[in-house]
């Protein structure tokens, strides 16, 4: 997380705010998928499905 949050900092600096925004995307995408935060989603919604 911090790796990516250094990576969108940096490139921030440049003058590409584009390019920035991209990484922030796909840093955030990736942070998501970690599955930190998936997992209590996804088990609270299948056990809602089983029952």
């Amino acid at each position: 997380m911090a790796i990516a949050l250094t990576g969108v900092i940096q490139l921030g600096s440049l003058d590409l705010p584009w390019n920035g925004i991209v990484i922030l995307i796909v840093s955030i995408l990736s942070f998501l998928g970690t599955g930190w935060w998936i997992g209590p989603i996804w088990r609270i919604y299948y056990n809602r499905e089983l029952a």
